[in-house]
């Protein structure tokens, strides 16, 4: 079994409500897929943006978070989905 290290940015730009809100709820759901369809491994994590201070580095940096993943020995694709759950917008990276 080997670790993989997994980082997920998010521009601040794509972070920011269109409507004025007091903070923000990012779901960030990350899937590794093998060569014959399988998940060798994922994770997930919710993050509460509070906004009510002003945007700050949020909106300048947006956010990166780190995640390590065990897996067999294998290829896999990386495949991430981001859900803003005050709007439902979702993004999906492959």
């Amino acid at each position: 079994v080997s670790r993989l290290g997994v980082q997920v940015e998010v521009r601040g730009e794509h972070l920011l409500p269109s409507v004025r809100e007091e903070s923000i709820r990012l779901e960030v759901y990350a899937y590794l897929i093998g060569e014959a369809s399988q998940v060798g491994g994922h994770f997930a994590k919710t993050f509460e943006i509070d906004l009510s201070a002003g945007e700050g580095p949020t909106a300048a940096g947006g956010i990166r978070y780190f995640e390590a993943v065990e897996l067999e020995p294998a290829a896999y694709s990386l495949r991430v989905l981001l859900r803003h759950s005050h709007s439902s917008r979702l993004g999906l990276r492959i």
